[in-house]
């Protein structure tokens, strides 16, 4: 159920234009690589999986929250083609929105890095290639590269030139000027750099999640 949860997902947002639609199906993949790490049966499988959780919640609040943003200087639409450049408007919000985008590719320093490498050597300690380790190995490759394909595509239509964003299917876009919200950058700051502390600081945290699924 985790592996179908993980291809699922991710082909469901490949085929998505709907910002937060896209988002919202990454999450069903996103939550397969929780199971996958349940379905492992080891402790390193068990702690994987929470560290999933602490991942995913930071990195899939940050992408929401930055989509939110783009969206709203976008005349709230909601379309990647309609988010066409609105990073250059809105620089916090892409900045926001890239990271957590890379995070879910697995770049390295990222908290979605820890979470392919640490599922990925919990299935290597199952030993010999059985299909459960095969099976899990192929579903973090095949989930990986699907998540490269919509979020750097993603991220490049959001980022691109002035000249490039002002129209659409339905003529120009609007543009609306946000005023400057403490919140919003207070939401965005304060997750990525939680988001990098998980990614380069995860090896304690790991093991502390380990020895706590020992004790049970």
């Amino acid at each position: 159920l985790g592996i179908c949860a993980m291809i699922y997902g991710s082909v469901r947002a490949v085929r998505e234009n709907h910002s937060k639609k896209m988002i919202a199906f990454s999450s069903v993949a996103q939550v397969g690589y929780i199971y996958v790490g349940l379905g492992l049966c080891s402790t390193a499988g068990m702690a994987a999986a929470l560290y999933q959780i602490l991942a995913h919640a930071v990195t899939k609040s940050l992408l929401f929250i930055s989509t939110g943003g783009l969206i709203q200087t976008a005349g709230h639409r909601k379309s990647l083609h309609d988010l066409r450049g609105m990073a250059r408007r809105r620089p916090l919000a892409g900045i926001g929105f890239t990271v957590g985008a890379l995070s879910m590719v697995g770049l390295p320093l990222l908290a979605g890095f820890i979470t392919k490498i640490t599922l990925g050597q919990a299935a290597l300690e199952l030993g010999i290639p059985r299909w459960e380790m095969i099976s899990c190995l192929t579903a973090i490759a095949i989930s990986s590269l699907l998540n490269a394909w919509y979020f750097i595509q993603a991220t490049i239509q959001i980022w691109k030139s002035e000249e490039e964003d002002v129209q659409d299917e339905n003529g120009p876009v609007a543009v609306h000027a946000v005023a400057p919200d403490r919140s919003f950058g207070f939401a965005v700051v304060s997750l990525c750099v939680m988001n990098v502390v998980l990614g380069c600081f995860a090896e304690p945290l790991v093991r502390l999640l380990q020895h706590s699924v020992a004790l049970l």
